[in-house]
């Protein structure tokens, strides 16, 4: 193999660690969120607006609420077309210690590149493997035949 397609295969490595480890990241929290987050009405303090990307703007609720030790909680959650609400509306949330989310919100997202990031992963492995196998076979020596 030539430097330039090694160094290709090299990036195309790393981008797929990179890729695997960030989606594991956001794996973990959709994991966090199903298996221990608890939910509750909030009460939605203002909607405002925040510079969005590439130049739009997003519609922002801000919020409050409850956890189970009663402690008094804010988040806030960049709402779309489909939700509507005003001040002083109530909308479920679901919460870990740290974070909140509107409940029902789900990071699809992120879990579909973590599969397919972790599929690539073990490919890559695979085919690794089989190439440093056949590499460090000895070669194959057959006995000449007799006339």
């Amino acid at each position: 193999m030539d430097t330039e397609s090694e160094t290709k295969n090299l990036k195309l490595i790393l981008v797929a660690v990179l890729t695997f480890l960030v989606s594991a990241y956001f794996a973990y929290m959709e994991l966090k969120y199903t298996t221990s987050g608890k939910t509750a009405e909030a009460t939605v303090d203002s909607i405002g607006a925040a510079p969005g990307r590439r130049g739009r703007t997003t519609t922002v609720a801000y919020y409050h609420y409850r956890d189970d030790a009663g402690n008094l909680r804010r988040g806030s959650a960049p709402l779309d077309d489909r939700h509507s609400v005003g001040s002083g509306d109530t909308v479920a949330v679901q919460y870990l210690a740290d974070t909140s989310r509107p409940a029902g919100q789900r990071n699809t997202a992120a879990l579909v590149i973590f599969f397919i990031s972790l599929l690539a992963m073990l490919v890559g492995g695979f085919l690794f493997w089989r190439h440093v196998r056949e590499a460090t076979r000895p070669p194959k020596y057959t006995v000449p035949r007799r006339f």
